[in-house]
């Protein structure tokens, strides 16, 4: 190893980046798993359950369960003799979620993994089983040909599978086509290990749905179930569940657990190093007198697992190259060690650099700033994350030990670019996010309040007035996370999130909205937001948050855009615009029931005198025209008019500003427009005309906006 220096050139090896996947061998083996999967393997090689047998493999998250399982698997495949070897069918709930049917999905795959391993009378039974479990007559639906990683499934699906429809008009029972594929399965005398991965990945509902599934076809001869979840997790399920026996049905389900050893710490670290010299290359730019105790004391305490070995390294695959000539490694490596998991802590430190780096005197407020760092840290890693700090900046060690340094430290901590001094700081932070990006803490955050209208509307208010050097807000960075990330929101709080999103919907628009070609108008970008929601939940669920918004949402702007888009894609406005049957958010009733609702706020807030006043009221005129008796808007317009301040705020909405400039010069300037057209839907024309005429002169106010009217519908006419 050599000490670090100031050089231009830094020696940095291109390293690929290590995908979180699963080993496949035993070979791979590089956490003592080994062990366990030959010890499982002999376990289910040794069975020859008549009545079926359910184990279960517990670990959590990150853990390696699924790596020691596929070791196991490969132990079983290369056993001795081949009949030692049972035939295997793997099943992924996870690839399936959120379809309309896992049972079917279950019996669709495991049919497809067996193919010509077993008996047609085995693939039939199951196919019997499978049409009455799942109470469908087919089991091909459009996408399961697609779940990646079933090369045979498609070609099944496309075979055997097709007879299913032509067989589903015979009468036999539940019962009766079970005891015929037990039959099967009895004469077969070939042993089958089905293995289901990734239930606790699942939304509580469809865990619930797996185990149950598990727990009707458990007792199948010759056949063991291997399940690979988090104990804990799985309880927290069951436990959502109406039966309060709920957890009570792992203990009925499994007849046997094996809980995944931890990974030694030792492993784990040799792993992470064996992934850093990689990165860095075998003679690293490092301090070999300090590097052991950062290592140890503010990095290896957070390496708990695999997991947790492959994110560090990656993220320092991905920075050391542009930061290598600027940064102490060491120091990098324990900063971005806190970035990834002390994420509040990391953003306490990268917004104090004058708390945190030098070596000035500590004062009261840096002592209570010392513990705001700790405070930041979960309760039990308090220790580690004081640790760290005080290797890190020197400043610390004052205010929590009454450890001091002179002055002359700091320049050799300099020379060796360290993160304590102020000159160096800003180099550790050229991946960190500024001010006008949403980072990840923050976006967790906003996506955990939409369980709260009032208090996600309050974020996104404050967002909005967040102005970005780049354009646009904060705010419509929330807007864009949800439209394109579908996995934000979690299945189950999607309907909650669909409710918030049309309640707060007009906190996202601003008051004056940038205009020009390539900008897309905000009441669009919140529809995309909304509908991104709704498709997510089932449709009759749709309507009804859509026809309780209309009664209660306060945002009126967002309402009137959302009915407009759903009478767009039905074709109401224009026939070019709508979009396919199978591709429309709500059916011709469902449209039909929200129009009404929306029709109903509308009579609602022209009764007591709220709508006048409304932000974007030339649109939700509009909405309301196309959803009403077309004389209803002209009365209440109408009405509007008996006032100067009635027909003069009228005039105000339906005046629309334009950009555009004189023939040979560059200059853009605002021109009125008023589309006498359109306007003749919601006002009598002639009458606003007259009315306007009339009230010329009795205030300079509102000359100045019937002014602008008049210019705009002179320019249309």
């Amino acid at each position: 190893m050599t000490d670090s220096n100031d050089s231009d050139e830094a020696a940095v090896t291109p390293t690929p980046l290590s995908g979180d996947r699963p080993k496949e061998t035993l070979a791979e083996d590089r956490l003592g798993f080994a062990g366990f999967a030959g010890a499982l393997a002999q376990s289910i090689a040794r069975m020859a359950p008549r009545d079926g047998m359910v184990l279960a493999v517990h670990g959590p998250w990150g853990s390696g369960k699924t790596s020691a399982v596929n070791m196991a698997l490969d132990a079983l495949a290369n056993m001795e003799p081949p009949e030692a070897r049972p035939i295997v069918a793997r099943f992924n709930p996870w690839w399936f979620s959120e379809q309309e049917n896992l049972t079917r999905a279950f019996f669709s795959e495991v049919s497809a993994a067996l193919g010509p391993k077993v008996s047609s009378r085995v693939i039939e039974g199951l196919k019997n089983v499978a049409r009455r479990a799942a109470g469908a007559k087919g089991l091909i639906g459009a996408g399961i040909g697609l779940i990646p990683g079933v090369g045979a499934f498609k070609d099944l699906a496309e075979s055997g599978l097709e007879a299913l429809g032509a067989a589903a008009s015979d009468e036999r029972s539940l019962d009766a086509s079970r005891h015929e594929l037990e039959q099967a399965l009895r004469d077969e005398d070939k042993r089958i290990l089905i293995v289901i991965d990734d239930v606790d990945r699942l939304p509580a509902d469809e865990a619930r749905q797996i185990f149950r599934l598990v727990k009707s076809v458990a007792d199948l001869p010759n056949v063991i179930y291997l399940l690979v979840f988090d104990r804990e997790i799985a309880r927290r399920a069951l436990n959502e569940a109406a039966d309060p026996n709920g957890p009570e049905w792992l203990e009925k389900i499994v007849q046997a657990s094996f809980d995944l050893p931890p990974a030694h710490r030792i492993d784990l670290q040799r792993l992470f190093l064996g992934k850093l010299e990689e990165i860095i290359g075998p003679s690293p730019p490092i301090q070999p007198g300090r590097w052991p105790d950062v290592f140890h004391r503010a990095v290896a305490p957070w390496l708990r697992t695999p997991r947790d070995t492959t994110r560090l390294a990656n993220a320092i695959a991905v920075a050391w190259p542009v930061v290598a000539d600027k940064v102490d490694l060491a120091d990098f490596i324990a900063i971005e060690t806190l970035r990834l998991m002390e994420p509040e802590v990391y953003d306490l430190v990268r917004h104090n650099a004058s708390a945190l780096t030098g070596l000035g005197e500590v004062r009261e407020d840096q002592k209570a700033f010392a513990e705001r760092l700790l405070a930041a840290a979960g309760e039990a890693r308090r220790g580690d994350v004081r640790s760290s700090l005080e290797l890190l900046f020197p400043r610390l060690e004052r205010a929590w030990s009454n450890r001091s340094y002179d002055g002359g430290f700091m320049a050799g901590w300099d020379k060796v670019r360290r993160i304590c001094s102020p000159r160096r700081f800003p180099s550790y932070f050229t991946f960190s996010l500024c001010d006008d990006v949403l980072a990840d803490i923050e976006l967790e955050e906003v996506v955990a309040l939409l369980a709260d209208p009032v208090a996600f509307g309050a974020r996104i208010e404050a967002y909005r007035g967040h102005r970005r050097r780049g354009g646009g807000t904060k705010a419509d960075l929330v807007l864009d996370e949800i439209i394109h990330d579908q996995t934000l929101i979690a299945p189950e709080r999607r309907t909650q999130a669909a409710r918030t999103l049309i309640q707060a919907g007009d906190h996202f628009l601003q008051e004056t909205e940038a205009r020009g070609f390539a900008m897309v108008p905000g009441l669009w970008r919140i529809w995309w937001g909304v509908e991104a929601a709704l498709i997510a939940i089932k449709p009759a669920e749709r309507v009804k948050v859509m026809c309780e918004a209309m009664a209660t949402s306060p945002s009126l702007q967002t309402l009137a855009h959302i009915v407009s888009s759903l009478r767009t894609e039905h074709g109401r406005h224009g026939e070019d615009h709508a979009k396919p049957v199978a591709n429309r958010l709500v059916g011709g009733n469902g449209l039909t029931k929200v129009e009404t609702a929306f029709a109903a706020r509308m009579m609602r807030e022209a009764a007591d005198g709220t709508l006048l006043s409304r932000p974007g009221l030339r649109s939700i005129l509009f909405s309301w025209a196309g959803t009403a008796d077309e004389t209803v808007v002209r009365d209440w317009t109408a009405m509007m008019m008996d006032t100067d301040a009635g027909a003069v705020r009228l005039a105000q909405v339906v005046t629309s500003m334009a950009i555009g400039g004189a023939l040979g010069s560059y200059t853009q300037i605002e021109i009125p427009r008023v589309d006498r057209k359109a306007l003749a839907e919601i006002v009598d024309v002639d009458a606003l005309v007259s009315r306007l005429d009339a009230s010329r002169g009795r205030d300079p106010a509102n000359d100045a906006v019937i002014d602008l009217f008049f210019k705009g519908l002179g320019a249309r006419d």
